[in-house]
């Protein structure tokens, strides 16, 4: 398994406490769990880190991002059903998971969709990391509550129509100490602890992933591998946890239709939150057909298209 050298990831890295004892310290029979898919997911995800390297020196040396071959994804018809529950996602709102005041005002806010971030916004710090987690089991369980001063009164996360996700730390970010001697990919702890502990039949929609920082069509398919193996653990059907991605980097820009075709069976959305990044110098510009409009959902229940056009 990798060591901390041998990565680039290293430096992207919080510790757990070198005290920690993984089969007391956290959930009982949640090592079990986490092991098999470690050893499966870990290695994969330190190799993609080193192909995104790769890349970024491909393009230091004047060979820059581009598209990808024809292929079934490209070449085949093929479609994307949007469930009703996910119909509406004009407005997405977002705050730090380790902050139990916000989340809960934001999912008690009567916004369309929040995601609960254990990424960005959180202090990728092991204390902050494990809160964040925690905090995330409470509210999906209505339990997540904080003391409201002004008014007196404790106020706890209510039940409502508004779409759950939860933001992991991305495939760029290593976990270590929670296997002595060994990097974990951060993505997979993050997840593997959450889903270890909720009941799915007691969420008010499909479990729902807002995978962070993609830069390529292949890294779909580590996270589809990941959802299918997660839901296979609980015994559902291998399509029942659903994602949304963000797009913000110029490699994942050329493969955005590769990327959704591996991912079809769970992705229901794009996010393009930084286009104006990739609309950059001469770059090829990336535009997606998902209606924006304030009178209809976004994106529309349909297959993305994606139109090609050189700046």
């Amino acid at each position: 398994m990798a060591s901390h050298s041998e990565h680039i990831t290293s430096q992207y890295m919080n510790h757990a406490p070198a005290d920690l004892n993984p089969q007391a310290d956290l959930p009982r029979g949640f090592c079990d769990f986490l092991l098999p898919l470690h050893k499966q997911f870990t290695p994969r995800q330190q190799k993609l880190v080193d192909k995104r390297a790769e890349v970024l020196r491909a393009s230091h040396r004047g060979q820059p991002p581009n598209y990808l071959p024809a292929s079934e994804a490209t070449t085949s018809d093929w479609r994307i059903e949007v469930p009703d529950w996910y119909a509406d996602q004009r407005n997405q709102m977002t705050g730090p998971a380790d902050d139990a005041e916000l989340t809960v005002k934001l999912l008690n806010s009567g916004s369309p969709a929040v995601m609960i971030d254990i990424e960005d916004s959180t202090a990728n710090i092991w204390d902050h990391i494990l809160l964040a987690v925690n905090n995330a089991l409470a509210a999906y369980k209505y339990e997540l509550s904080y003391d409201d001063k002004k008014r007196n009164k404790k106020v706890t996360v209510q039940r409502s129509k508004t779409v759950t996700w939860v933001r992991p730390r991305g495939l760029h970010i290593s976990q270590g100490g929670v296997i002595k001697d060994e990097i974990m990919s951060a993505s997979l702890f993050d997840l593997a602890l959450i889903w270890y502990q909720i009941d799915p039949s007691t969420l008010p929609h499909n479990f729902s992933v807002y995978i962070p920082k993609s830069e390529s069509a292949e890294e779909a398919l580590w996270w589809r591998d990941l959802f299918q193996a997660f839901a296979k653990h609980k015994g559902l059907p291998q399509n029942y946890i659903k994602c949304m991605a963000l797009v913000e980097s110029h490699p994942l820009a050329y493969q955005m239709e590769e990327f959704l075709f591996n991912l079809r069976d769970h992705c229901l959305g794009l996010n393009l939150p930084e286009l104006s990044y990739l609309d950059a110098g001469d770059l090829p510009q990336a535009r997606s057909s998902c209606d924006r409009r304030n009178d209809g959902p976004f994106p529309q229940p349909h297959r993305l298209g994606i139109e090609r056009t050189r700046a």
